[in-house]
């Protein structure tokens, strides 16, 4: 089915055929445990499906995969059994499903084998897996994968695919099987390859002995990231080409907030694939931040608005643990697994009232952001309640609001989000970045997260910009100063301080320090990390109107609403 993505006022929509609907679906992993007719009786009909081109790992640590075997895994004898029954599983639950596969493009075993000079050695995989720069797995996965969209495109269900999501690496989320930017002997040649075509020459003395002992790694670890990025690229190119230009394809990526510490894992290049025509949406899981503690704000891992200020849609992946998570093989007996996963990041919260917090918590970040999720409920089973699955109705309801113009722009700090801090702070084993939106989320205001490479793009919108780092670039602070912009640097910013030059700068904070706001697209909600009476001042000409809300009072551009602890309420913003 034809199938494009347009934005509606900010808000992302899909019109496929004659259809028009918002960008909230649900996935798992585990099909047999899927809950489409609970998720279809609420009145979502959109979904993602997986596809595997190979039953090895996606997770290189833990050995897990969630398919029992791959399309290709047999040598000249494509086999898609497990993912037409999947998608025929999911239609018989659903008839007006429309799907966009999440394909994972990682090579069979066999192939691997036959490569050994393209592969690097993995925990999990001693023989190995592809390099995410190879030529060979380029060219050869392209292949399939242009094999895989024609048995789409003439299999009975084609009229319900609406496009694709490209997933590939480790966890399926493109960092390299090693995290480590596949560090290995074979990448010596295209490390080489890579330095020369920026500085023709530069590497004809380098040693692979010099480069195995570590010499050149600041330029592999740009190397590392910048590659993934072009991989991404040249799989989204083929894929737009396949469909004829008429179907949306995403890709997870930018992971700009979340791995300072892993800056070769590959997700460091955003800038390169914002300017990319065959990409329309990308995506990534709510930041794993202290376990997506309900005493914080659950933030994005990437630089949001440069995402939409480059026409993309951000669609978050919504994999929030319940209270009815739980371990994989607990949800599949014959599940091919190494190391188990373990650790509370694998664990909800204790009860369901919590779980349904939490849930709220996340619809209220997306209405009031980027504007699209899909709920993952990843071993199946993680929301099966009648109290979540009423949640869930009202929820889809709720994402059928149109968006409407939000507070000024200029209401907000803009926050620059640097992708090449690790260069200069390569050692910090903080994530300043990540520490820094603790402080924001904190403060009762907004902040929009930017990449510093579209600085010039948004100069003149805001009266604050937040640089969560030591040494700006020196050329945008000077322009600050020569434009008498308001700015705030450094490494361990505060919350007070935020607030403090906010005041002088814009005016008066939204909210109290410590509860949470979100604000955006004509909605604001409040996250209360404590309970009680929260005030909430808006600038003068806006007040608000109950949606998501109980006990309410509203004065002029002011109002204040009683929330219990860890409860979200959203109100909608209107003119006076």
């Amino acid at each position: 089915m034809d199938c494009k993505l347009i934005f509606e006022d900010e808000k992302p929509m899909l019109v496929a055929g004659d259809e028009k609907l918002p960008f909230f679906a649900y996935m798992t992993y585990f099909t047999e445990n899927a809950h489409y007719k609970d998720f279809t009786q609420c009145g979502y009909h959109l979904y993602s499906v997986c596809a595997g081109f190979t039953e090895m790992p996606i997770n290189s640590e833990s050995g897990f995969s969630p398919f029992r075997r791959g399309i290709f895994s047999v040598k000249g004898a494509a086999d898609y059994s497990e993912f037409d029954a999947d998608i025929k599983y999911l239609l018989d639950a659903d008839e007006n499903a429309l799907i966009f596969p999440r394909v994972y493009l990682s090579m069979p075993e066999w192939w691997v084998r036959e490569n050994p000079s393209e592969v690097l050695p993995t925990f999990a995989d001693p023989i190995g897996r592809e390099m995410l720069f190879s030529d060979k797995y380029k060219t050869d996965c392209g292949q399939l994968l242009g094999q895989f969209i024609s048995h789409v495109r003439q299999a009975e269900y084609s009229e319900r695919i609406i496009g694709y999501q490209l997933s590939g690496g480790n966890t399926q989320e493109w960092f390299h099987f090693d995290h480590n930017g596949s560090f290995c002997a074979n990448a010596f040649p295209y490390f080489c390859r890579y330095v020369n075509a920026k500085n023709p020459g530069a590497a004809d003395g380098y040693s692979v002995e010099k480069f195995l002992n570590g010499d050149y790694m600041r330029e592999f670890s740009r190397f590392a990231n910048d590659t993934v990025a072009d991989t991404i690229e040249y799989f989204a190119s083929l894929c737009k080409l396949q469909c004829g230009g008429k179907q949306i394809v995403g890709t997870f990526y930018g992971y700009s907030l979340e791995n300072h510490t892993q800056f070769r894992d590959g997700g460091f290049s955003m800038y390169k694939l914002l300017e990319s025509k065959n990409i329309d949406f990308f995506s990534s899981p709510f930041s794993y931040t202290d376990d997506r503690s309900l005493e914080k704000d659950l933030s994005y891992m990437l630089a949001e608005k440069s995402v939409r200020l480059h026409g993309k849609a951000y669609i978050v992946e919504a994999d929030l643990r319940t209270h009815l998570s739980d371990y994989p093989e607990k949800n599949r007996k014959d599940i091919k697994i190494k190391r188990l996963y373990r650790g509370s990041v694998w664990f909800g919260e204790n009860n369901e009232e919590l779980t349904i917090f939490q849930l709220k918590r996340a619809f209220a970040k997306v209405i009031t952001g980027n504007g699209g999720m899909w709920w993952f409920d990843m071993w199946g089973g993680w929301y099966a309640t009648k109290r979540i699955m009423d949640e869930m109705r009202y929820l889809r309801q709720l994402a059928d609001l149109p968006f409407s113009k939000a507070l000024p722009v200029g209401t907000h700090a803009a926050v620059m989000i640097d992708e090449t801090l690790w260069e200069r702070h390569e050692l910090y084993e903080e994530n300043i970045q990540r520490e820094f939106c603790k402080s924001l989320c904190a403060s009762g205001i907004v902040g929009d997260i930017y990449l510093m490479t579209d600085f010039d793009a948004i100069k003149d919108k805001y009266s604050l910009f937040l640089f969560p780092q030591p040494d700006p670039p020196q050329n945008i602070i000077e322009y600050c100063r020569k434009n008498k912009i308001a700015f705030l640097y450094g490494e361990k910013i505060k919350t007070k301080d935020i607030r403090a030059v906010y005041a002088k700068a814009v005016g008066v904070p939204l909210a109290d320090e410590g509860d949470i706001v979100y604000e955006g697209n004509g909605f604001i909600a409040v996250h209360a990390v404590s309970a009680g009476v929260k005030t909430i001042t808006l600038p003068l000409g806006y007040t608000v109107k109950p949606i998501m809300c109980d006990n309410l009072s509203v004065e002029h551009n002011a109002f204040t609403v009683n929330i219990d602890k860890y409860d979200t309420v959203i109100l909608r913003i209107v003119s006076n």
